[in-house]
């Protein structure tokens, strides 16, 4: 979940899934701290590949950025995509 810089209540404005950076037995081996800052390099136009760089370091995408609007019922549903738990 990507979330603007200012405001501690900001609502998410986008989803940037990664490919997971660690060995096949602990794919997430490797993430860095879930909360910090991200920097995303790509290109706005067309279909949106950006590469989450976080503290020097790249993190693949798994597919296209989405913004997402927290109004919109398929964003919500996108997003509790990556919730544990039953839904």
């Amino acid at each position: 979940m990507i979330f603007p810089a200012e405001g501690a209540d900001a609502l998410p404005e986008g989803l940037a899934r990664i490919v997971p950076p660690g060995p096949d037995k602990c794919p997430w081996a490797g993430l860095p701290a879930p909360a910090g800052t991200v920097e995303l390099r790509g290109w706005p136009d067309g279909e949106r590949v950006v590469v989450a760089w976080i503290e020097g370091r790249p993190y693949w995408p798994q597919d296209v950025y989405q913004d997402v609007d927290p109004p919109d019922p398929e964003a919500l549903e996108a997003v509790a995509e990556l919730l544990p738990g039953p839904r």
